[in-house]
């Protein structure tokens, strides 16, 4: 990644709400070691399919219902996956 800051926005869509996966783009889930969703305060650590998604765990998914927002960032070898309600 040479050091540089990936972001990505994604919008909330009737498939992520009704399978309760999460397409992540190759760019940023290539060379990651761990996937962590932000939300409510808390950090869960998740894994990646052989497809490239994430599954959301049962306790995040009241709030994935409020989110209008989905912010996909790369540090180091982290993804972070913010939630945001605008």
């Amino acid at each position: 990644m040479s050091g540089l800051a990936s972001v990505k926005e994604v919008k909330v869509t009737r498939t992520l709400k009704r399978y309760w996966r999460l397409r992540v783009p190759r760019e940023l889930s290539q060379g990651a070691l761990f996937i962590v969703i932000e939300a409510g305060g808390e950090r869960w650590q998740v894994s990646l399919d052989r497809h490239g998604r994430i599954y959301v765990p049962t306790r995040l998914r009241p709030m994935f219902d409020k989110a209008k927002t989905i912010v996909m960032r790369r540090e180091d070898d982290t993804l972070v996956v913010k939630l945001l309600s605008f």
